[in-house]
């Protein structure tokens, strides 16, 4: 997305007021974004529109909230606790918020009959997560106010986006995030988002392999170099071609996503984690950092590509590592390029790492 087009719709959309007045002073954090599933959002007839809620003041006699007055007590307590109604049009936001969704899976629970078969499923509150969008967009938006900010200062001696950027400040902070100019997000308009195929859909000849009636603890992920920077990923599961899978390519991913992915394919370990990875071969990719915010695009890619959207591909972090559910692992002749050592059997370390590195289902079949 680029900063021009970002910074209009600040300016002409996020500074509206409920009462459709343009006040960019009382700008503020997005608090929550409305989500679709992504096959029901992508086949409406759209604008574009979504609906958003931002962060509410309260105890700050808030202009854009509800005035406090008998006949709108009841609508003023429910804005203080959902935010405040906000309206966006733009189809790459649209499409990123659909996305950028943290699913977590501890919070869905399955029962089953005595065959093992799911009959009952309870999504609990809280198990679908738009942190990472809202995280990315108030960035974003803080980003464009602080350029603005400055600019006044310099011009004019003062400022009127003081108050809006120490609204961001506690936002950032409350959100588990160290400081808001700081590199632990990066804006909408950064390089990671560039090319990213989480904003363009599949061609509709070549959908997603996989749907949200697989799991993701039954994929192999295996990555194929075809010729110096062609890479595409073969995924492998029990309801496609067992012996040759099915091919996505890597062409449309965001480089820094796509180098993350094949350094933690030449660990061959479920874990990824950051420091290693860079320690091993941050250098060789040119990657100097693994941020929460990467990994975040890399669940949605990774969903976005594969096509199993209601479960995440890979969890929360725990003891400094993320744990993935798909296997993934470099293909055997790419995996000698990168790591030099050949599958073979006079180094068994390898062979039985390599062997694996793979779901049950294969290893069945395989008869390991």
């Amino acid at each position: 997305m680029k900063q021009s087009d970002f910074e209009a719709l600040v300016w002409t959309q996020w500074a509206k007021a409920p009462n459709e007045k343009i006040q960019p002073e009382e700008i503020r954090p997005m608090k929550n974004v409305q989500t679709y599933s992504r096959q029901d959002a992508l086949a409406q007839d759209t604008e574009w529109q979504f609906t958003a809620w931002a962060e509410p003041y309260p105890d700050d006699d808030d202009p854009w909230m509800s005035p406090n007055h008998p006949t709108n007590r009841d609508k003023r307590v429910i804005e203080s606790v959902t935010g405040i109604w906000m309206e966006l049009i733009n189809e790459e936001l649209f499409k990123l918020k659909e996305v950028m969704i943290d699913i977590d899976d501890t919070k869905i629970i399955e029962k089953k009959d005595e065959d093992g078969n799911v009959i009952e499923t309870t999504q609990q509150m809280g198990y679908r997560s738009d942190v990472p969008f809202t995280s990315t967009f108030n960035k974003s938006v803080y980003d464009v106010i602080q350029k603005e900010h400055m600019r006044l200062q310099t011009d004019v001696g003062q400022s009127i986006y003081t108050k809006a950027l120490l609204r961001f400040d506690s936002w950032f902070k409350a959100n588990g995030f160290i400081e808001a100019h700081g590199h632990e997000i990066e804006p909408f308009w950064a390089k990671a988002y560039t090319g990213a195929v989480a904003i363009n859909e599949p061609d509709a000849e070549t959908p997603p392999p996989l749907s949200n009636d697989h799991k993701w603890e039954d994929v192999l992920l295996e990555i194929q170099l075809l010729k110096k920077g062609v890479f595409q990923l073969r995924v492998f599961h029990p309801s496609l071609d067992k012996q040759n899978g099915v091919v996505v390519p890597l062409g449309n991913w965001q480089d820094k996503l796509r180098d993350i992915l094949i350094m933690h394919g030449a660990e061959l370990s479920i874990y990824l984690d950051p420091e290693i990875l860079i320690r091993n071969w941050g250098k060789r990719w040119e990657v100097d950092s693994i941020t929460k915010q990467d990994i975040n695009k890399l669940r949605a890619q990774l969903k976005s590509a594969i096509g199993i959207t209601n479960q995440k591909p890979i969890f929360d972090m725990r003891n400094g590592k993320w744990q993935f559910q798909p296997y993934i692992r470099l293909h055997k002749n790419f995996h000698h390029k990168v790591t030099g050592r050949i599958l073979s059997e006079d180094d068994t370390e390898l062979l039985h790492a390599y062997a694996y590195m793979q779901p049950r289902w294969l290893l069945e079949k395989l008869g390991i």
